[in-house]
Order: structure tokens, then C-alpha cells, then sequence
């Protein structure tokens, strides 16, 4: 097996039948946002005699512990309309609910929403949104000692709510439940790379081609922007939040960039992001590289660091989504977006990334498929060279888990190699076989 071809995977879904379990009505309660009354009022119809009640901001932390305080089954569900706007009222009511759960100590949770992330089983997202709650409760699974199931529904049907009832489904991973079984993730190794590579005649990078990276400043942004330049004399628009470097931009000159500019900007800043497309007509590749970490348990997490988070993966991909819709897109080739590895294993402690890579991969879904810009992702692994944890630290730390650094040489040739294929997302990530499947990754 060729060496780059061990390390792609890609998404694959298990097709598993219902199997029934015991269940009380009386010791369940189901929650939903005080602006989803009417997703209220339709599931209602068919919980039997399960209470309900609703999640605002209104409702402190104390009052919301004591309604819950009596339930062994809790069930939070969302469906959030579509909308270009983030509304963090409701992801920090989520984020309190959390914590209150861990203080009533309920025996069971469930997390359900309606195709909030990227399936086989259906063509397209609709409420990419419900991604965040998705990778919230993908974590919190894994950082209390009680059952935490999530679950994204096709649609929302009798039958289907039947099942959320009564089914047993596992624990951690997110299941997609349809009408007459529910779905399993794993990622599963990619053997079309020795197949496409040999096939490939020519890059998909154009010579002199326009590229505009978000996060661009540093990290795999600022590596992808250095080849594109030394291999493509490529016309190069970095974004990012730190301070213009000139010593940066000279050296991608030096290097054989047709042009080098850098755009100082949020990327969540909507008018601003707005103005950088106008001011760079006739872009030819976008890469979406930005994000930020900060790690932290559910059970101490804030708002703010949940908020800054979620704001380059999640508000900035909507701003671009924005963006492009109101855009000639005729001579854009493609969207390139870097997410994580976290939106399958969703590692404790990282319940705010793993959450803004599955709402961000959700969102690209949703670019592709019904705004029909070829968009692709990849879900990094570890790379310990380059970017935010390449250092000493984690490079033991990783190690001591089974995992290895990702080489430069290697990520590039991936990304060459992706990018001329058909292929919409792959997972990149070095691993000995025990680690695999620790990580529930088919080898």
C-alpha cells in the first residue's frame, strides 16, 4: 500500500436495524427553544405523555435544575431555520443546559436535531446550525459517566420519533436515524489514491492562478500560500487577524509569487470580508485555513471561549457562504476547506472545535450542494510542524497515542491529489493500528 494512500480515509456510514428497549414516558422530559414552539407542537403529537418544556435565557441555570431535577430521560431537540446569522442566545442556553445536566445527574440524554450534518443518506444539509449542538453533545458523550446519545433525524415523522423513543442506539458517535434504520460512522480507508494519482495529467492549481487563503497568516494557510507560490507564481490574498507582515509578504515575492497582499480582517466581520472580494475580483481558489483553540471541559467552559471559537469556522464560512451567492463565481475553481479530525473522534476537553469543524463541514455541504460551488473538505489529523500544536507538548502527546506527525511533502501532495478528484471530503491522519481503532477508524 502506497504511504500517502495509509493515511486518507473517508467518510462511511453502517446500516444497522432497530432493535427495541423499555420505555417510561412518565420519566421523560423533552426541551426545546423557546422559538421552536412549533417544532414543539408538532413532535408533541407524538411523545405520548412525556412532558415538555422550553429553554431561553430567561430560564436561570437554577429554575432550569429544578424542572429537570425529577426526569431519568432528558431529550433536547432542535430543527434551527436557516439563516446567515448566528444566534448565540440559543447556543449558550445549550451550553447551560449541559452543565445543568451534569448537576441533576440524569441517567439519560439524548441530542437530536434534523439533518444538521454531511450523510450519505441524504443529498443535501438543511440546518447546518444544529451542527454545534451536534458537536457539543459528540464530546459531552465522552466527559460525563452517563449515556449521551445524538441523534440527526432525516425528517421528522411519527415513526422516526417512535424510534427515538424506544431505540437503542449507541452511546458517543452521532447516528443518523431514518425511516426504517439508523446509520453508524466510521472512516474507512481510501483506496482510490494508487488508482487517481497515476491518472492525474495536470494540477488543478492554475500557473499565475488567483488565490485568495483565509488564515493565511501562519500555520497550514501560510505553508499552502509558500507552494503556491514557489510552484504556481501564483497571485496570493492572505487573511487574518494579526498585523500585516511585509517580511512575509517580500518572501512570497522572493519566491516567486506573481503578487502577495494581506487583507488585516476578521473573518466573521461580514462588511469587511464583503469589501476584500470587491477590492480582489477574478479569484480562481479560496482556502479556508482560519480557526481557534481554546481548549477547555464542557463543565467550564464560557461563553466567550465557546463563542470565539465557533466565530472563524462558523459565522466566517456563513459570511462566505454570503459572499459567493451574490458573486460571479464563473471563474472560481473551487473552495478548499481545512477542518479537523474532531468532527469524528471529538476529543475531550475540545467540545468548542469539534463543534465549529461539524457545523463548518455542514455549511460546505450546503455550498456544494445547493449553492453548486465545488467545494472539499479535509479533516486534518495531527500535524506537528506547522500550526497551533506543533510543539514539544503535543508532539509527546500524540506519540504516547499512536498518532504521527503529518509532513509537509505529504499534506501537499494531498492536497494536489484531492483537489483533482471527484471526491467531496477525505480524513488525513497517520496512525499504528491500535489508534485506528481506538478512534473508530477502519485501517
Amino acid at each position: 500500500m502506497n504511504a500517502l494512500e495509509s493515511m486518507i480515509f473517508y467518510p462511511s456510514w453502517r446500516k444497522c436495524q432497530f432493535r427495541e428497549a423499555g420505555f417510561q414516558s412518565e420519566g421523560c422530559v423533552w426541551l426545546f427553544f423557546e422559538s421552536q414552539r412549533f417544532l414543539a407542537s408538532q413532535v408533541e403529537g407524538f411523545i405520548g405523555g412525556s412532558q415538555v418544556c422550553f429553554l431561553s435565557n430567561s430560564v436561570t441555570p437554577a429554575q432550569l435544575a429544578s424542572r429537570l431535577e425529577n426526569f431519568d430521560r432528558i431529550v433536547f431537540v432542535a430543527e434551527t431555520a436557516w439563516s446567515y446569522n448566528v444566534n448565540y442566545d440559543e447556543i449558550s442556553s445549550f451550553l447551560a443546559l449541559l452543565k445543568v445536566i451534569q448537576q441533576v445527574r440524569c441517567t439519560e440524554f439524548d441530542i437530536v436535531t434534523v439533518r444538521s450534518i454531511t450523510c450519505s443518506a441524504f443529498r443535501a444539509v438543511t440546518h447546518p446550525h444544529d451542527g454545534v449542538f451536534v458537536g457539543l453533545g459528540q464530546t459531552f458523550a465522552q466527559e460525563v459517566d452517563f449515556s449521551v446519545r445524538v441523534l440527526v433525524l432525516e425528517r421528522i415523522s411519527e415513526k422516526v420519533i417512535y424510534w427515538v423513543l424506544h431505540g437503542t442506539f449507541p452511546s458517543r458517535y452521532p447516528i443518523v436515524v431514518l425511516d426504517d434504520c439508523f446509520l453508524i460512522p466510521t472512516l474507512k480507508r481510501n483506496a482510490a489514491y494508487s488508482r487517481t494519482v497515476s491518472h492525474r495529467k495536470s494540477s488543478y492549481f492554475r500557473t499565475g492562478g488567483t488565490y485568495l487563503v483565509i488564515g493565511g497568516r501562519g500555520g497550514l494557510g501560510g505553508m499552502l500560500a509558500k507552494y503556491l507560490a514557489r510552484q504556481y507564481k501564483a497571485n496570493l490574498i492572505l487573511i487574518g487577524r494579526s498585523p500585516r507582515d511585509q517580511k512575509q509578504l517580500d518572501n512570497l515575492v522572493k519566491n516567486g509569487a506573481a503578487s502577495a497582499s494581506y487583507e488585516q480582517s476578521d473573518v466573521s466581520d461580514f462588511e469587511k470580508m464583503k469589501a476584500i472580494f470587491k477590492r480582489h475580483p477574478g479569484i480562481n481558489g479560496i482556502v479556508h485555513s482560519a480557526l481557534v483553540l481554546k481548549d477547555s471541559l464542557i463543565c467550564n467552559m464560557s461563553d466567550e471561549n465557546l463563542q470565539s471559537v465557533l466565530s472563524p469556522k462558523l459565522c466566517g464560512t456563513l459570511n462566505l457562504l454570503r459572499i459567493l451567492r451574490n458573486m460571479d463565481c464563473s471563474q472560481l475553481d473551487f473552495v478548499l476547506f481545512f477542518s479537523s479530525v474532531q468532527s469524528y473522534i471529538a476529543n475531550p476537553g475540545q467540545a468548542n472545535y469539534t463543534a465549529a469543524c461539524v457545523s463548518k463541514d455542514a455549511l460546505a455541504n450546503i455550498l456544494r450542494e445547493l449553492y453548486m460551488v465545488n467545494s472539499k473538505i479535509i479533516n486534518w489529523s495531527f500535524w506537528g510542524d506547522i500550526g497551533v500544536v506543533a510543539s514539544d507538548y503535543y508532539r509527546k502527546r500524540m506519540s504516547k497515542l499512536g498518532i504521527e506527525s503529518i509532513k509537509e511533502e505529504e499534506g501537499l501532495e494531498i492536497i494536489e491529489w484531492f483537489l483533482s478528484t471527484k471526491i467531496k471530503q477525505v480524513t488525513v491522519i497517520k496512525a499504528s493500528d491500535n489508534a485506528l481503532k481506538r478512534l473508530n477508524i477502519e485501517g
